[in-house]
């Protein structure tokens, strides 16, 4: 039944036409046709909603916004309900309300659908921001119980999960992950499509975890100017970020302001930009432009001190 319908998906990509929507169409009567579309579905009708440049959100924390933005119908098609079809069972997103304002609906509801590895029902609510133009979905944010998504996605099935001390049990095991607690100041990282964990770590820049618990260095961060030498230099590895293009892996240093590069296929790594002040997180959008945040105006082998003396210090009101 799910290769049916996916295949169904994919001649909705192909062979659909834009729905007889009107400029004068009402926004509200857009969306209100979205969840009738889909709880029929009807992916042809649904996707002819689309415009052919919608701007497609997954939530931050969800599993499936690794590939945000989708834009267009068929990246959101083939790159996301593809893979919601093929992933879990018995999916339904129901609307309870709807908010109109100008071009902006939202909608408050639920998702309900089933885990197919341990048969556990997921029922959480959702917001969902769409914007209409012309009649047509132009753009779409998700903000949903992401905690409990990944929850549901990650259980063991040979363990039972009951309330909020099961949940705490697993956050408990996730600690242990390398069980000797080698990693130096893990303060971020990144899952690859193997299993394998990318974490910071202080000494190395980059640490690799494998499934069965292997540590190792990950790509020669010392090559593109990394040092870690306390207590003349200490280098503080803390955001780390996956790109768009799912190949390269941003890391930002809090205490030395560099931003480094590096691809997970080759494990080459070069420094992308040298702040003057330390660099908290960062991100690179599809454009390649990079973003990054900077915490405090830390700099030089006091850094760190400066940073948490800021930190301490009482805001003015």
């Amino acid at each position: 039944m799910k290769r049916i319908c996916l295949t169904l998906f994919a001649l909705a990509v192909a062979c659909s036409v834009q729905a007889d929507t009107s400029a004068s169409a009402e926004p509200r009567a857009v969306v209100e046709s979205v969840y009738t579309l889909f709880a029929a579905g009807d992916v042809e009708g649904f996707v002819a909603l689309m415009a052919s440049d919608i701007v497609w959100n997954e939530a931050e924390g969800n599993p499936y916004a690794d590939l945000n933005p989708y834009i267009g119908p068929e990246a959101v098609v083939t790159g996301l309900f593809a893979r919601l079809l093929s992933d879990w069972e018995n999916f339904t997103a129901t609307p309870n309300e709807l908010v109109v304002e100008g071009n902006r609906v939202v909608v408050f509801g639920r998702y309900g659908q089933t885990w197919p590895a341990t048969g556990q029902v997921l029922d959480i609510p959702f917001v969902h921001s769409w914007t209409v133009r012309d009649g047509q979905l132009k753009a779409f944010e998700q903000y949903t119980d992401t905690a409990a998504l990944v929850a549901t996605m990650t259980t063991d099935p040979g363990v039972a999960r009951h309330g909020s001390d099961s949940l705490a049990n697993a956050y408990e095991q996730v600690a242990l992950f390398p069980a000797d607690g080698s990693l130096l100041r893990p303060e971020d990282g990144v899952m690859l499509a193997d299993g394998t964990l990318l974490v910071a770590d202080q000494v190395h820049g980059l640490a690799a975890l494998d499934p069965d618990g292997t540590k190792r260095p990950f790509g020669d961060f010392a090559s593109a100017g990394y040092i870690h030498a306390p207590p003349d230099r200490s280098a503080g590895p803390n955001g780390v970020a996956m790109a768009p293009d799912g190949i390269h892996v941003l890391v930002a240093d809090i205490f030395t302001g560099a931003i480094y590069r590096v691809n997970t296929e080759s494990e080459h790594v070069e420094l992308a930009y040298q702040h003057e002040f330390g660099a908290n997180a960062a991100r690179s959008d599809s454009s390649g432009a990079i973003w990054f945040t900077q915490s405090t105006e830390n700099s030089g082998p006091d850094s760190e001190a400066r940073m948490f003396a800021a930190v301490d210090m009482r805001s003015l009101d």
